[in-house]
C-alpha cells in the first residue's frame, strides 16, 4: 500500500504557483539533501516543466535500469499539512524523471518534513515527535 501524506507545493521560481497532493513517504528513495520527485505534468503547474536553465541532467539508479531525470535546484517549498496540524515548509530540490506520475518524497525530506512512515504496508504515517498518532494514508494521486 505504501504510506502517504498529504502535502502543499509552492515554485520557488514562481510563488504564485501552489498545488496540493499526496506524496508517498519513501525511504529506498535515499539522498544527500532534500528531494522531491514531481510528475512532469505537476512540474508543468507549477512552473517547472520545460526545465529551467538551472536544471541538471543526472543519471539515477532504479530497482530497474538506471535513469536520467532533471534535477532542479531549491526549486520547490514543501510542508505537510492535515486537518489538525501543519509542518514547516522546506525547501527542495525537484527531481523530474521522464515516467514517475506520483510525487515521492526522499528520506532526507521526509526528515525535514518531520514525518515518518510507521506502517507502510497499512499506510500508516506519523509526525515525528508525536509517533503514538499514527495517520491514515491519502489515497494515491497521479498526476
Amino acid at each position: 500500500m505504501g504510506a502517504r501524506a498529504p502535502i502543499q507545493l509552492t515554485s520557488a521560481i514562481d510563488p504564485s504557483k501552489t498545488e496540493s497532493s499526496s506524496a508517498l513517504i519513501n525511504s529506498a528513495f535515499e539522498s544527500q539533501r532534500a528531494e522531491v520527485v514531481l510528475p512532469r505534468a505537476l512540474a508543468v503547474r507549477l512552473g517547472l516543466w520545460p526545465p529551467p536553465p538551472e536544471a541538471e541532467v543526472q543519471e539515477y539508479g532504479t530497482a530497474g535500469e538506471p535513469m536520467r531525470v532533471f534535477v532542479i535546484p531549491a526549486a520547490v517549498r514543501v510542508r505537510v499539512v492535515t486537518a489538525g496540524r501543519s509542518s514547516d515548509w522546506v525547501r527542495c530540490d525537484a527531481t523530474i524523471p521522464p515516467t514517475e506520475r506520483e510525487v515521492v518524497l526522499s528520506d532526507h525530506l521526509a526528515e525535514d518534513l518531520g514525518i515518518v512512515a510507521m506502517k507502510p504496508a497499512r499506510g500508516l504515517w506519523a509526525f515525528a515527535n508525536d509517533p503514538e498518532e499514527l495517520l491514515p494514508s491519502e489515497p494515491r494521486k497521479i498526476w
